[in-house]
């Protein structure tokens, strides 16, 4: 089973993250080999609780994510609702970003968003479930040579999360 989320990103010094609230499917305190693999996706507020309704974030700041899978292991994909680029109000003027992600074991990755969709592939040793809060965290930011070049004005990307077990 995957699960999927969707955040905004707005570059004019603020970034915007919106999240269902319950998009993912509890998985059991118990597991049962025989039960096919679930993964849990969850988006955190910056004051711990799940994020509900939007709300900003000042651009290169964290957001906690809970992301369990009952395999231990998970495929989270990040997809660019603009192509890979903040768009500007003028249609020819774009930013590049970056996504920085560190999952459950503590490792990080950096991808540069090229094209629509990039993905990540974490573990979550220990937790089955997000029953425990936070255990990762995604940055969204641009490089400086990318905040250089493009015609003053606010920027604006949406992205999609899902994830699926491995």
């Amino acid at each position: 089973m995957s699960v999927s989320s969707t955040f905004g990103l707005i570059a004019s010094g603020v970034m915007a993250i919106v999240a269902s609230p319950s998009l993912a499917q509890q998985a059991p305190a118990r597991i049962d080999p025989a039960a096919p693999p679930v993964v849990e996706v969850r988006v955190y507020s910056s004051d711990g609780r799940i994020a509900r309704r939007s709300f900003d974030l000042i651009n290169g700041t964290a957001t906690s994510l809970c992301v369990a899978s009952t395999t231990g292991r998970y495929r989270l994909r990040v997809v660019s609702m603009s192509g890979g680029a903040m768009r500007g109000a003028d249609a020819g003027s774009t930013i590049a970003y970056r996504v920085k992600f560190r999952d459950g074991s503590g490792a990080e990755q950096v991808k540069t968003m090229q094209g629509s969709e990039i993905a990540f592939e974490g573990r979550s040793p220990g937790t089955t479930d997000c029953s425990h809060g936070a255990n990762a965290f995604m940055l969204v930011d641009s490089p400086e040579q990318a905040l250089t070049v493009p015609v003053a004005g606010s920027y604006a990307d949406r992205l999609s999360l899902s994830a699926e077990p491995l």
